[in-house]
């Protein structure tokens, strides 16, 4: 057990968006979430800390009921650190943890900075406390369990900087055959998730894949088809970018593969810019999707 200041959690809560910040994130497999804070004049009498907590999935046996029993039970390990603007090593904060003996296992009272296995509430009190821009980055160990983890994070002492989440670019084939095809594109930041669409050019009806990783593999594909993809992100906001522009692709065995030049949105496309074996063809008008 340990002690709760009220008071200080509801002048914190009150002061939310003036000298602290306080959000509520998924953090996904193989996903580390990075927040980008500054530390200003406006904020520099209150010390610069910052803490996560998370409901812990449930273990499979229940520990031991020992008391202050050392051995670990949380499953989904969430981490906390925070670090300067260029995530040097030599700034990096590691939080509070209850140190451990080193001859028995057994809990001592001291506690200390480093990674902590136990607790599922973080709480890093900077060193670093002069003005400037800060990194604080939230990762996991291990796999998580449900393949996500909700999180509350509370920020004091600095102001976040909202990073823009912007639509993926660089959307390109890796390879093909004539039932599949494996598509990637550029990773975005502020983003959990990806939705990519695609389907037969000129088909009704788009299949929609979601997935954490900045590429996929398409399946049961139409040999000899014309397919047309695009991908958006989900951002940490809230809401979805718009869509990137469009990847034309066919399952014609030993053909080359024709990528869509031109930018468009959605379902609008007043020109196309075709790459053939023959050179580039450009036309008017809109492409049948």
């Amino acid at each position: 057990m340990g002690a709760f200041d009220a008071e200080a959690a509801a002048v914190l809560i009150n002061q939310e968006y003036q000298q602290s910040e306080l959000r509520e994130r998924v953090l996904l497999q193989n996903i580390e979430d990075t927040f980008t804070v500054y530390r200003d004049g406006a904020s520099i009498n209150q010390p610069f800390k910052a803490t996560i907590s998370w409901t812990d999935a449930p273990p499979a046996v229940m520990p031991s009921l020992n008391i202050d029993d050392p051995l670990p039970v949380l499953l989904n390990d969430l981490d906390m650190r925070i670090f300067d603007a260029n995530f040097s090593s030599s700034s990096e904060q590691k939080p509070w943890r209850l140190g451990v003996n080193a001859l028995n296992g057994s809990i001592v009272t001291q506690a200390d900075r480093d990674d902590n296995a136990r607790d599922n509430v973080e709480k890093v009190e900077s060193l670093l406390q002069t003005p400037g821009v800060y990194k604080i980055i939230v990762r996991h160990k291990g796999t998580l369990a449900g393949g996500q983890q909700n999180y509350s994070l509370i920020i004091s002492g600095a102001h976040l900087i909202p990073d823009v989440c912007i639509t993926p670019s660089g959307l390109s084939l890796l390879s093909i055959t004539g039932t599949t095809a494996t598509v990637q594109w550029t990773p975005t930041v502020n983003t959990t998730d990806y939705e990519l669409r695609y389907k037969v050019l000129g088909g009704p009806g788009w299949t929609i894949i979601n997935t954490p990783n900045n590429s996929v593999t398409l399946t049961a594909l139409q040999a000899n088809k014309n397919y047309v993809v695009q991908v958006r992100a989900n951002c940490l906001s809230g809401g979805y970018t718009s869509y990137s522009p469009m990847l034309v692709i066919n399952t014609f065995q030993n053909q080359p593969q024709f990528d869509v030049l031109e930018y468009w949105f959605d379902d609008q496309y007043p020109t196309t810019t075709t790459l053939t074996a023959s050179g580039i063809n450009t036309t008017a008008g809109a492409v049948p999707a």
